[in-house]
């Protein structure tokens, strides 16, 4: 039985479902995602959300005692700081800028399904878990303000 099932019937939270295991590429929330040869992958980490948590609590933090949307957003527009999985591990805010990123990469999409066995490089045609994925083209970082 997957843990997915277990999860539901048991009422495990997923850390104790799979020991807090994650698989880099799994859809977050993901448990028991089962290859073509069998193994049972489960959710990597949320990176988006992990950013945007670190964000909202720097923000928070200096939005002032009793924080208002103004204070908060002027509090957003100065952060500056790591970026999981995105624009090159880096972004900031700034006056006018109300998006975090400041590089960006070309990517293609690419195709793969639980069906895609693992090839020799330990990808399933390319992506890190057996779904659709994007891929950069090259290594090359593109800096935009």
């Amino acid at each position: 039985m997957h843990s997915k099932h277990n999860v539901a019937k048991n009422g495990l939270t997923t850390s104790q479902s799979f020991n807090g295991k994650s698989d880099k590429g799994a859809p977050s929330g993901e448990v028991g995602l089962e290859t073509a040869d069998g193994e049972l992958l489960n959710s990597d980490y949320a990176p988006g959300e992990c950013t945007m948590q670190y964000l909202i609590k720097a923000a928070l933090e200096n939005a002032g005692v009793n924080p208002t949307r103004d204070s908060f957003a002027d509090a957003m527009r100065g952060l500056s700081g790591p970026q999981a999985f995105r624009s090159n591990g880096e972004g900031a805010f700034g006056p006018g800028k109300n998006y975090f990123s400041t590089q960006m990469q070309a990517v293609e999409f690419t195709l793969a399904s639980r069906s895609t066995p693992k090839g020799a490089d330990g990808t399933y045609n390319g992506c890190p878990a057996p779904v659709n994925c994007w891929i950069p083209t090259n290594g090359q970082w593109f800096k935009f303000n």
